[in-house]
C-alpha cells in the first residue's frame, strides 16, 4: 500500500476554512457589539486605569489608547472589515495580519471573557499568515493572471497548521486524567449536570448513565487516536474521512448539548482543513459555461474573472465577444456580456443567473436572479454605461497581478520556528519540562495561549447560580443583578440557571468572579454594578451583596445534596451603605 504525505492540504479545504473561520470571527463580533460599551471601555467593570497596571508588560493592545466606547467600537468595526476581507480573499495575507493585531489587542483588552475558543481563533488566523490562504475562491486569486493549477500544497506552514488543529484534541486527551473519564466513565454525567452549560436537550438525558458512560471513553479515546487516524500515512484518504466525521460529529453534540460558546464552530472550521481532495471532487463536477466580455475592457474582464473565481467555476472559460462573429452581434444589439452554457447564449441579468444555476455556491440565488429580471437588466446598464469610471476605481482597488505569491522562504522559516516554540509549549502543558521565559514572553506577547484543559483534568461537580441583594438608601430591599425592587429569593432560578446571562462571555465573566483567584475584580465590578443600577433610573442604590448559591453534583445514584451559599463581595454604593449594613445581613440566606 502506497505512502501519503499526511501533512499536506488542498488549497480548497484551505479556502473554505478561511471562509468558515471569517465567517466565526464576524459572529463573535456581532455578540460582542450588545455590551461593547460594558467590556470595552471605560464605563463598563474594567477600565483602563484599573486593567492596564495589572496587565504584563508584554500583554499590548491598541485598547489601551482610549478608553472610551467610540474608540472601542471603531476597533471592532475595524476587525469586522478585515475579516470581510479574509472572508472575500481581499489581500489576503494583509487582512489576516491585520486581524491578527486587533484580535491580540481584543483578547487582552478584557482578558475575564475568554475561553478556548478564543485562543484557537487566534491560532488559525496566526498561521494563516504562512499559508496560501487566498489561492482558491478568493479576489486575490481572481486578479492573477497565473494561478497554480495543481491543488495539493504541502510545507512547514501546512503541517503547523494541521498539528495545531489536532493538539486541541490530543493534549486534551492527556489533560482529561480524572477518574471521571478513565475508568469510570462518569465525565458526560458530570458536564451535563452543570446547569451553566446544559441545554435543555443535554439535561433531558444526563442521568441515563448506560449511555453516557460508553460516550464518555468514546470521546477520551477519540482525542487520543483520532489526531494519529488523521496524519496516517497509509491509506490517508479514508482515514481523514473517518476522523473527520468522527471530530465533526463530536463538536455537534457539543453544540446540541452543551452551551460552550463558538468553540465548536471553530473546532468545525479548524477540521475543514483536512478535507481530502476526494471531497471536491466528488462535489466539483460543473457544467461548461464560457464567459465573453468586451475586448479591451479591463473592468468587463476583471469582472468576468471575479464571478468565475466567487461562484467556484474552475470549468469556466472567459473569452473576448470579438473572438466569436455570433457573439459579437449578440453583443452589438443588447450592448451585454454574454454567457454560453449547453449551446444557450444569455445576455445582461440573465447571463448572470445563468453563472448562478451551474454554481455550486451560488445556484440558490438562480430563482430570485431569474424573477428580479427587469430590476437586474437597469442595474446591469446602469454600470455597464459607466464601466471606464468603474474600471478606474477596480484598477485602484483591484490590480491585476502577474502570479498569485504563494509564502516565501523568509515566511516558512518563521512558521518553522513557531511550529517548534509552540509544539515545545503543548508537551509541557502535559508533562514536568519546562520552558524558557524568554520564549513564554514571546508566546505570550503574540496572545498564542494554548492549554488544552476542557473539562479536564475532570469536568467541573459544582455550579450555581448567582443572587444579589441590596437596600436602596431608603431602606427598600431589592436585587441588584435582576433590577428589580422587592426581596430576593435565593431559590434555584426556574429552567437552567443558563438563563441568567445573555451570553457565554456573561456566564465566564461571572463565574471567574467567584474563583479566589480573580479576587482583585470584584471592587470594579461592584462599583460598575452600582452605576448600572443609577443609569436604569432607580431610587439610590445604598449597598449590596454578591452571592453565589453553589449546587454539587452528587455521584450517580446518590441524592443532591442541598445548595450553599456564599457571600463573596459587599459593596457600598454610597455612605448610607454602610449605617444600612446589619439590615443587609437580614436577607442574607
Amino acid at each position: 500500500m502506497p505512502f501519503t504525505n499526511p501533512f499536506h492540504v488542498d488549497l480548497r479545504s484551505l479556502a473554505l476554512a478561511r471562509v468558515s473561520l471569517a465567517l466565526v470571527i464576524l459572529i463573535d463580533l456581532a455578540i460582542r457589539a450588545q455590551d461593547t460599551s460594558t467590556w470595552l471601555s471605560d464605563a463598563g467593570p474594567l477600565p483602563l486605569d484599573f486593567i492596564v497596571p495589572r496587565t504584563e508588560p508584554w500583554r499590548w493592545s491598541v485598547y489601551f489608547l482610549n478608553g472610551g466606547t467610540w474608540w472601542a467600537a471603531w476597533l471592532m468595526t475595524l476587525q469586522a472589515c478585515a475579516a470581510i476581507g479574509l472572508l472575500l480573499g481581499y489581500r489576503t495575507r494583509a487582512s489576516a495580519l491585520l486581524l491578527l493585531v486587533l484580535l491580540i489587542s481584543l483578547h487582552n483588552r478584557n482578558p475575564l471573557l475568554l475561553q478556548g475558543g478564543d485562543n484557537l481563533m487566534l491560532l488559525l488566523v496566526f498561521w494563516s499568515l504562512f499559508l496560501p490562504m487566498g489561492a482558491r475562491w478568493s479576489l486575490d486569486a481572481a486578479t492573477s493572471r497565473q494561478v497554480p493549477a495543481d491543488n495539493r500544497y504541502c510545507s512547514v506552514s501546512s503541517a503547523a497548521v494541521l498539528l495545531q488543529a489536532m493538539a486541541v484534541y490530543f493534549f486534551s486527551a492527556f489533560l482529561k486524567h480524572g477518574a471521571e473519564w478513565m475508568p469510570d466513565g462518569t465525565a458526560i454525567y458530570y458536564a451535563l449536570h452543570l446547569d451553566q452549560f446544559a441545554t435543555p436537550l443535554g439535561a433531558a438525558w444526563r442521568d441515563a448513565l448506560w449511555l453516557s458512560q460508553p460516550l464518555t471513553w468514546y470521546v477520551w479515546w477519540l482525542e487520543l487516536l483520532g489526531p494519529l487516524l488523521m496524519f496516517s500515512p497509509v491509506a490517508n484518504n479514508t482515514c481523514r474521512w473517518v476522523a473527520i466525521l468522527a471530530f465533526v460529529s463530536l463538536e455537534v453534540g457539543f453544540i446540541l448539548n452543551l452551551h460552550v460558546g463558538l468553540f465548536p464552530l471553530v473546532s468545525i472550521t479548524s477540521i475543514l482543513l483536512f478535507l481530502p481532495a476526494s471531497f471536491w471532487e466528488r462535489i466539483g463536477r460543473h457544467r461548461q459555461a464560457i464567459i465573453y466580455y468586451d475586448e479591451g475592457c479591463d473592468f468587463c474582464e476583471k469582472s468576468c474573472a471575479v464571478l468565475k473565481t466567487m461562484l467556484v467555476l474552475p470549468a469556466a472559460v472567459i473569452r473576448t465577444a470579438q473572438s466569436d462573429p455570433q457573439v459579437l452581434a449578440l453583443r452589438d444589439a443588447h450592448f451585454s456580456w454574454v454567457v454560453e452554457i449547453d449551446d444557450t447564449r444569455y445576455t445582461r441579468s440573465s447571463a448572470l443567473a445563468a453563472l448562478l444555476t451551474v454554481s455550486p455556491l451560488g445556484w440558490p440565488l438562480a430563482a430570485p436572479a431569474r424573477w428580479l429580471q427587469a430590476p437586474g437588466d437597469a442595474i446591469y446598464h446602469w454600470v455597464a454605461h459607466r464601466r471606464q469610471h468603474f474600471g478606474r476605481i477596480t484598477a485602484l482597488l483591484l490590480p491585476w497581478r502577474q502570479r498569485f505569491a504563494f509564502p516565501g522562504r523568509p515566511s516558512l522559516c518563521v512558521a518553522a520556528l513557531f511550529l517548534v516554540l509552540l509544539g515545545w509549549w503543548n508537551v509541557v502543558t502535559v508533562t514536568s519540562l519546562t520552558y524558557p521565559a524568554p520564549l513564554a514572553q514571546l508566546k505570550d506577547s503574540l496572545r498564542l495561549d494554548q492549554i488544552w484543559d476542557m473539562f479536564a483534568p475532570r469536568p467541573m461537580q459544582d455550579d450555581g447560580w448567582f443572587v444579589m441583594p441590596g437596600l436602596l438608601e431608603d431602606g427598600r430591599a431589592v436585587e441588584v443583578w435582576q433590577q428589580h425592587l422587592g426581596t430576593p429569593s435565593f431559590a434555584k432560578p426556574p429552567g437552567l440557571p443558563y438563563s441568567q446571562f445573555d451570553n457565554t462571555r456573561w456566564r465566564k465573566t461571572l463565574n471567574r468572579l467567584w474563583l479566589a483567584a480573580n479576587t482583585n475584580y470584584r471592587l470594579p465590578f461592584g462599583r460598575w454594578l452600582c452605576r448600572r443600577w443609577d443609569a436604569a433610573g432607580f431610587a439610590p442604590l445604598a449597598t449590596f451583596d454578591i452571592y453565589y448559591i453553589e449546587e454539587r453534583t452528587p455521584p450517580p445514584g446518590q441524592s443532591e445534596p442541598a445548595p450553599r451559599p456564599h457571600r463573596i463581595w459587599r459593596h457600598y454604593c454610597t455612605d448610607a451603605g454602610r449605617a444600612l449594613a446589619p439590615n443587609l445581613d437580614q436577607l442574607s440566606p
